[in-house]
């Protein structure tokens, strides 16, 4: 390169469309979106301007927070369920207490300018004697400003789609997570709870986020959402979907686990408003009830919640899990029609050596509950039981002042009166099925002997010789098939051989009791309220159009439309 080339040359050009989202990214980031006010006097606060720069209000109560469960954590912060001033919550904690770097979006910004939003525009709709009337299909920012300019003072006046064909009326709001505002809580706090509630560390590619105890850390309280038995209803997350996207927000692929209840939207990070840097056109439309999440059983979800708890209380509860008989009386009955004969054969418990069978079907179940394993704590007294019926007596005597823990007790005990009548049910039909098949092969027996001449004469002499057997190795004793006695099964799993019969060199078989009642892992993610995906603000920039007129700093007027960052 010649000397005049080299003076000529200048350095390639940066790539002018990320410069532009790049400077997006910190106007975003750099709009105010706190309130000291209280959350109900930012909700009334519905004029344009208060649409155009949402601010969350602070939470009011000023009460002991009583940490209850961790529900979950992911990339944006750590979700407990909370007690204060006996009501309860959900609260998340936000690891980033400064805006992040990059084009990497503020979670903490996005879920207070998403909730303030939504509060005002229910706010609006509930307080309001005339409905909003809306664009049915907004494809535009413009469309959508102006969607979101209905729920204003000025909108409201201006009733702008009030004439259009096919405008969408809102005179009652959908479903919608509530939200009780922002708050602080020091990271020393969160670092002193016990090891089941203390908060996780989070491994980001190289990055490891966790709670320190000399920070403080910002906090939404949100309301506390129980888990559903029935999944998701479609008809409530598509409530919830066309109402963000009428009222301007594009949305992040669907999550499951974001979800919760009969189908309310949990993590409010999912939603990107107007106003902030990672709305895009491409990403504004109509979004479909693409997700299921199955009905799962009560005790499958719930007794995770408690299995770190029961092992950490079982080697202190030893004395108190010890197999104790338990009075047989019983006032109920079920009202067996079976004959004496079929009672007496199908009422003897499978689990103990009692031959005696029960007079009711209601009183072999509540026996055989002193033999089911379980491993239960009591949220009340933190008592751990290894036996299903100690824990069920124990659950109808001890009290408390929380309704969700008494419900928790309730559903449990349920829970275990069906697992111990499925094992009582299973063992009644494997002695069923033992006893006729020992049946059969001893009727096969008396008639093979029938048809061979020879076989009363073997019979005779292996009986003259049974005392003598035993000293041979690995012979079997032999008897008449004349009295059979019915197996019974024991809490093993292994069927015991009739009386009259010795069987040498008997190895006792492992129990497999313990097998079955294994309580399911630690599931402390099925109630997750945080993303699980990372979303990137960043996206393939040939694939959206960037925004033609730059963003000089000033607000504009009244117009939603004029109103975008650049």
């Amino acid at each position: 390169m010649s000397l005049s080339e080299r003076i000529q040359w200048q350095p390639p050009n940066p790539n002018s469309d990320l410069e532009v989202f790049e400077r997006r990214c910190r106007h975003a980031k750099a709009q105010p979106f706190l309130d000291e006010k209280p959350m109900n006097d930012t909700a009334a606060a519905c004029a344009w301007k208060n649409f155009r720069m949402p601010l969350l209000g602070r939470f009011t109560c000023h009460g002991r927070i009583d940490f209850i469960k961790l529900l979950g954590y992911g990339q944006d912060g750590i979700v407990w369920e909370v007690v204060i001033d006996s009501q309860t919550y959900a609260l998340k904690v936000f690891w980033d207490n400064q805006p992040p770097e990059g084009t990497r979006y503020w979670a903490f910004q996005r879920e207070c300018q998403n909730a303030s939003l939504l509060t005002k525009m229910r706010f609006v709709i509930d307080s309001s004697s005339d409905p909003v009337w809306l664009n049915p299909n907004p494809t535009t920012f413009g469309d959508a400003a102006y969607n979101l300019h209905a729920f204003s003072n000025e909108g409201r006046s201006r009733q702008r789609y009030r004439k259009m064909p096919g405008a969408v009326e809102y005179s009652t709001a959908p479903r919608l997570r509530e939200c009780y505002g922002w708050t602080s809580i020091s990271g020393r706090e969160l670092c002193t709870m016990p090891s089941i509630l203390h908060p996780p560390e989070v491994r980001l590619g190289d990055e490891v986020r966790k709670i320190s105890p000399t920070e403080e850390y910002h906090a939404i309280v949100y309301e506390y959402v129980p888990s559903s038995d029935i999944g998701l209803d479609v008809d409530v997350v598509q409530a919830q979907l066309d109402f963000f996207w009428l009222g301007g927000w594009c949305l992040v692929p669907l999550q499951p686990a974001n979800w919760g209840g009969v189908g309310i939207l949990l993590d409010m990070g999912d939603p990107i408003c107007l106003w902030h840097a990672g709305w895009f056109e491409s990403r504004y439309k109509r979004s479909g009830t693409t997700i299921t999440m199955p009905a799962k059983p009560i005790r499958e979800r719930m007794i995770g919640d408690l299995q770190a708890e029961a092992l950490k209380h079982e080697a202190h509860t030893e004395a108190d899990d010890e197999s104790s008989s338990e009075s047989d009386i019983d006032q109920g009955s079920d009202g067996d029609s079976e004959s004496e004969d079929t009672r007496a054969e199908a009422l003897v418990c499978p689990s103990c050596p009692r031959s005696e069978p029960f007079p009711t079907r209601q009183k072999l179940r509540r026996h055989h509950e002193q033999d089911t394993e379980c491993h239960e704590v009591c949220v009340f007294c933190h008592v751990s039981f290894k036996r299903v019926r100690k824990f069920k007596r124990h659950a109808e005597t001890c009290v408390g002042d929380s309704e969700r823990k008494r419900a928790y007790m309730d559903e449990t005990c349920k829970e275990l009166t069906i697992l111990s009548d499925t094992k009582l049910e299973k063992a009644l039909r494997e002695r069923k099925k033992l006893s006729r098949d020992e049946s059969e092969q001893a009727a096969n027996s008396v008639e093979r002997a029938g048809r061979n001449p020879r076989a009363p004469k073997r019979q005779r002499t292996r009986q003259r010789h049974a005392d003598n057997a035993t000293d041979a190795p690995n012979l079997l004793p032999w008897a008449a098939p004349t009295a059979i006695d019915h197996y019974l099964v024991r809490s093993s799993g292994a069927p015991t051989a009739p009386a009259n019969v010795h069987i040498q060199n008997q190895t006792q078989s492992l129990s497999t009791e313990a097998t079955e009642a294994v309580v399911p892992s630690l599931g402390v993610l099925e109630e997750f309220d945080a993303p699980l995906m990372h979303i990137m603000n960043s996206v393939p920039l040939e694939t959206y159009s960037w925004p033609v007129h730059p963003y000089d700093g000033n607000l504009p007027g009244n117009d939603p439309a004029a109103y975008r960052l650049s």
